[in-house]
């Protein structure tokens, strides 16, 4: 295979073999003796596997270009990931991925590059990304990956930029959009040190909703993801995400269920975390009159606990937020509250909000 296109690259299977084994000294002695190596792209060839992100895209065998962080990630190699997380700059340096699109294997004919950021490799899992969340990588920085398409001497060009790792996923890997993995891929990355405080002001909790496919008609999943921002330290008292929630949950209202009791705990959460939803009466009226809400209780939101909870939330970070509470030294429905917005921890174990939100934060708890 003749690739004219694709960057320099280096050959050395001993070093990606030690990378697969996570073979520490081995890695250290051979980028010791070679420093120049940790930022060399790695040539192999995959005849079988098929990369997360792009199962159904790429047609194997594929040429890959990696880095050793890119390897090491790709591997789960998670000695060499910490060590080259640590000692290297190289998280964030494109790898490269072809394939050949020509049916009888002729790459001269057509094929397919990828440049892509390391984090593509794979799909969003717990243990895959627990050295990225103990060394406090930064899931945060733009994504770009650029697509060339070669038809003898002539190509195509595509291109997808994004500014966070989740929005990355969300816009490449297609069962993000079913409702269940929307949530567990969110979950994984706001575990990690993804930035709820930031994610919440980019992305449109409507118009995500809409797109995922199939359509689903139970909220209960759209209910979680709202609850998981919250969790990870959503800024309900800013009126631009307030809004965004509010927007949310008057499309969750539209849809055709009736466990409206888990829209409204969601909506007296957010009441609860907000400074006020006075800026936004029209919504707000929609909202309780859709969910049969007389009148919002002014106790919980006016008391000085929440007057507390709401100031200690706007002042811990939005990567990590879930951690920080977990480790704070406060009672256990002080805590609850501030993660929450829900006032007190119900002793009716079967009350569908409670089940919800104790499922989700057991789930946090154990990644």
């Amino acid at each position: 295979m003749n690739l004219l296109e694709l960057p320099a690259y280096v050959i050395n299977m001993p070093l990606i073999t030690a990378i697969r084994q996570d073979n520490l000294p081995y890695v250290i002695a051979a980028l010791e003796k070679y420093p120049c190596l940790a930022s060399s792209l790695f040539y192999t060839v995959d005849e079988k596997q098929v990369l997360g992100l792009f199962k159904g895209l790429l047609q194997p065998p594929t040429a890959l270009l990696l880095t050793p962080f890119g390897y090491a990630f790709l591997f789960n190699s998670k000695q060499v990931l910490t060590h080259l997380l640590l000692n290297t700059n190289t998280s964030q340096q494109s790898c490269f991925v072809a394939d050949c699109l020509d049916a009888e294997k002729r790459w001269r004919k057509r094929h397919r590059i990828l440049e892509i950021p390391p984090l593509a490799l794979r799909v969003p899992l717990a243990e895959t990304y627990r050295p990225l969340m103990l060394n406090k990588f930064n899931f945060d920085n733009p994504q770009q990956i650029n697509c060339r398409v070669f038809a003898g001497t002539c190509f195509k060009r595509s291109q997808v930029v994004t500014e966070s790792v989740w929005e990355m996923i969300w816009s490449v890997w297609p069962p993000a959009k079913d409702a269940n993995i929307l949530v567990e891929f969110t979950a994984v990355l706001l575990n990690a040190g993804c930035n709820a405080k930031q994610l919440v002001k980019r992305i449109n909790f409507e118009k995500l909703f809409n797109t995922c496919k199939p359509a689903v008609t139970n909220p209960a999943n759209f209910v979680s993801f709202l609850y998981l921002v919250i969790f990870h330290g959503a800024d309900l008292q800013d009126t631009t995400v307030l809004a965004n929630f509010l927007n949310a949950i008057v499309y969750l209202t539209t849809l055709d269920t009736q466990e409206t009791h888990i829209l409204k705990g969601l909506f007296i959460a957010v009441y609860n975390l907000s400074s006020g939803c006075s800026e936004y009466p029209t919504v707000v009226g929609i909202i309780k009159r859709a969910l049969k809400i007389e009148k919002l209780s002014r106790t919980a939101h006016h008391s000085l606990k929440f007057m507390c909870i709401r100031r200690i939330r706007r002042l811990i970070d939005g990567a990590g937020f879930f951690r920080a509470i977990s480790k704070m030294n406060i009672d256990k429905e002080c805590k609850y509250a501030l993660l929450t917005g829900i006032p007190t921890i119900k002793a009716n174990k079967e009350d569908a909000v409670q089940q919800l939100v104790d499922g989700l934060s057991a789930n946090l708890q154990a990644a």
